[in-house]
């Protein structure tokens, strides 16, 4: 930020600022740079910024920018060229970076300023990052994921022995030395989360695809020592440890190896909730809005679908989620989305999910997928609410969504998607960083499109 960055008020009818306080009426925020100079009621600015550039967001609502908390940005279900189970053999890198470019592009149009890497093909969450970074394109904040490690036969480990062993999305280890080395060597490059797989999953079943062994939910595929060895190894690089538990076994050997984030924990028994209330993890993020859409879908082969048990699975997470949320253990949004037919987009879902079905409240939710998220991020000084001298990442909806949640679902009604105080996308559309480079009037550019209404402008 400079002395001669202007100075931009957005005057909101709802403003949220996602520290779970309740939201303030006829609120406004100030922006300058790519900070926030003040966000409350809009009473309390009197005449401080009277010359500074004005948008009317009357009858709209003003929040944080969402964090997607597992993102697979490399997994795009509409232009799939093939099976999960072949992406190592049949997908080329420029497919994965690719993919990757379209996903991005995604959250942000869906209002997610920032996404946690919750596994990654080839790499790319590393190095799409840095060309975000680099504006190349534009696209959320990315704290990046690891390849995603399991051992020999476990879950990821898909491809045939007799195949070429090619290390694009899953790295197998055995034993807690070669956990140790694999550990390094994703922290070497450039993965600031570790994903690991403990368990197996419900979706894959091997008399249902060939070359596939069945490597079902109930499965250990880890040892303790060797999850905790490798998040001993993490941990002393200062890095993040997120473990894929569908399990109860496996959530408890997480639990007791300090495991950062734990997806899914679907299945849970008593000692495992005794072991979440006495070392609880950064946070538990359950993607339970892929279960509801996987459970939702024709397959066309009853028998398989009954055999993965989705729908109990959804059941059983509901009612854990609505237990740990009691206790006061951190649970954040994220989807899974991108594989199975769940195509990236979906997102805001979770937070339907979350309301619906889980009974949390409106304003609880938003908390969760602001606030909390930033805490994934390690960012929870910097982004995740609107409070003065944090960074310009938020969002003016068309429409309250403590009223009804839906709306978020709805990409033309966020109008607007700024990100370090740029506007970045608006009503569905990423927006040209092009007008940057020529020095045009960013925001008086967005006027109209803003408005929606009668193309009256939306800035005064």
């Amino acid at each position: 930020m400079t002395g001669q960055d202007e100075v931009l008020v957005i005057n909101g009818t709802t403003l949220i600022d996602g520290t779970g306080k309740e939201p303030i009426h006829n609120g406004s925020v100030v922006v300058q740079g790519d900070k926030i100079l003040f966000a409350g009621k809009t009473s309390s600015l009197g005449n401080k910024y009277s010359g500074a550039k004005q948008i009317d967001a009357s009858g709209k609502t003003i929040m944080p920018g969402m964090i997607e908390c597992h993102f697979h940005m490399f997994i795009d279900t509409e232009y799939a060229s093939g099976a999960q189970s072949d992406i190592d053999i049949n997908r080329p890198v420029q497919w994965f970076v690719l993919s990757s470019i379209r996903a991005c592009e995604m959250a942000l149009k869906c209002g997610y300023t920032s996404v946690v890497g919750a596994g990654s093909g080839f790499n790319v969450d590393f190095w799409v990052r840095q060309a975000i970074e680099k504006e190349i394109f534009r696209g959320p904040r990315i704290i990046p994921a690891s390849r995603e490690i399991t051992t020999t036969g476990g879950y990821v480990d898909w491809s045939p022995s007799w195949w070429p062993k090619v290390e694009g999305l899953g790295i197998t280890a055995d034993g807690p030395t070669e956990f140790l080395k694999v550990a390094r060597k994703v922290m070497k490059d450039g993965a600031e989360i570790v994903k690991i797989y403990p368990s197996g999953e419900g979706g894959f079943i091997g008399k249902y695809h060939p070359f596939f062994h069945d490597c079902r939910r109930e499965r250990e595929v880890m040892t303790f020592e060797e999850i905790n060895t490798l998040a001993e190894e993490v941990h002393r690089w200062n890095r993040l440890v997120m473990a894929h538990c569908r399990n109860a076994v496996s959530v408890k050997n997480c639990l007791r190896a300090g495991v950062d984030i734990i997806n899914h924990a679907t299945d849970l028994d008593e000692e495992g909730f005794r072991l979440f209330k006495e070392k609880p993890p950064l946070a538990v993020c359950p993607a339970l809005g892929f279960v509801w859409y996987i459970k939702k879908q024709d397959w066309g082969d009853e028998d398989y679908f009954k055999e993965a048990g989705y729908v109990e699975e959804y059941e059983r997470g509901v009612k854990n989620m609505k237990i740990l949320h009691k206790m006061g253990v951190r649970i954040v949004p994220g989807g899974d989305y991108g594989q199975s037919d769940v195509p990236h987009g979906l997102y805001a879902k979770d937070l339907e999910v979350f309301v619906k079905d889980c009974e949390f409240t409106p304003l609880e939710t938003l908390s969760m997928a602001t606030r909390d998220g930033s805490h994934l991020m390690r960012m929870s000084d910097q982004i995740g609410t609107l409070e003065a001298a944090k960074k310009a990442d938020l969002l003016v909806i068309d429409g309250d969504p403590l009223e009804d949640i839906t709306i978020l679902q709805d990409r033309r009604k966020i109008l607007m998607v700024m990100k370090d105080g740029k506007v970045q996308a608006s009503k569905g559309k990423v927006l040209s960083s092009d007008w940057d480079m020529l020095d045009a009037d960013n925001y008086g550019l967005l006027a109209t499109t803003l408005s929606g209404m009668n193309h009256e402008p939306f800035i005064k």
